[in-house]
C-alpha cells in the first residue's frame, strides 16, 4: 500500500498567506519554500525531514488528501494559487498502520466469503460470486501490500514466521489456492466452492492475520 493512500482527515491549519495565495504546512506547521511543482515541493519536504527520519505519507490539496494516482498526475504541474499541506510519519508508524488496514480488510473479506459460501448453499449463485468478487480483489492486493510494510522496515523474508511460513511462502501459497478457487467458478461447481470458502478459506485468512499481528510486534518492539 502506498505511503501516500488514503488516512483519515486531520484538522486543517490556519492560513498565513504567501507566496501569492499560496500556503504550505507541513505537519501542521506553515513553511516557506522556493518550489514551482509538487515533484519540487515533495523533494524539499524530504530533505527537511531526513534528519528526524521521517517521510511524507499523505498529501492534501486546498484541504482534500490526493491519492497516489493524483499525486503522479499533479508532480509537473504547477502548485498554484492553493493551499497544500503535507503529513508525514516514522517508516514503522507508515508500517503499522499499513498492516492494520490491510488486516482489517481481510476481516471484510473473511465476511464476503462465509456469505458467499452461505448464498452459494442457497443456491443465490449472483450474490455469491458478487461477494466472491470483492473478496478476492482484496487477496489480489494484501500480500504485496504486507511485503511492502517489510521491505519498508527493511525486515528479511524470513524474520517473522506463522507456523513457519513467512509473507512469501504464504504468498506462494496463496497463488496455489487463488488458481484452485478459480478453477471451481469456472467448473461452476457451487458445492465445492461453499465448502471450500465455508472451511478452508477461514483458517486460510486467520493465518495471514496472525502473520500480521506477528510483524506489527515486531516493528513497534524496535
Amino acid at each position: 500500500m502506498s505511503p501516500f493512500s488514503a488516512r483519515q482527515p486531520w484538522p486543517r491549519p490556519a492560513k498565513p498567506k504567501y507566496h501569492g495565495h499560496m500556503a504550505i504546512h507541513l505537519d501542521d506547521k506553515p513553511v516557506k519554500l522556493t518550489v514551482a511543482t509538487l515533484d519540487e515541493l515533495l523533494i524539499a519536504a524530504k530533505a527537511m525531514l531526513a534528519d528526524r527520519g521521517r517521510m511524507v505519507v499523505e498529501v492534501q490539496r486546498d484541504g482534500r488528501t490526493l491519492s497516489a494516482k493524483e499525486i503522479e498526475a499533479h508532480r509537473k504541474r504547477s502548485l498554484g494559487q492553493v493551499d497544500w499541506a503535507l503529513r508525514s510519519a516514522l517508516p514503522g508508524e507508515l508500517a503499522v498502520t499499513t498492516l492494520r488496514e490491510v488486516k482489517d480488510l481481510l476481516t471484510e473479506a473473511r465476511q464476503k466469503q462465509e456469505q458467499a459460501a452461505g448464498d452459494f448453499q442457497a443456491d443465490n449463485a449472483a450474490d455469491a460470486m458478487r461477494g466472491l468478487g470483492e473478496a478476492l480483489e482484496v487477496w489480489h492486493q494484501a500480500p504485496q501490500a504486507i511485503l511492502d510494510a517489510t521491505n519498508l522496515m527493511r525486515l528479511a523474508s524470513d524474520e517473522v514466521t506463522v507456523a513457519g511460513q513467512n509473507v512469501q511462502t504464504l504468498s506462494a501459497a496463496l497463488v496455489d489456492q487463488l488458481r484452485d478457487l478459480r478453477q471451481l467458478v469456472q467448473d461452476g461447481d457451487t458445492v465445492a466452492l461453499a465448502d471450500a470458502l465455508g472451511y478452508e478459506w477461514p483458517e486460510i485468512t486467520q493465518r495471514w492475520q496472525s502473520l500480521i499481528d506477528a510483524l506489527i510486534v515486531k516493528i513497534e518492539s524496535r
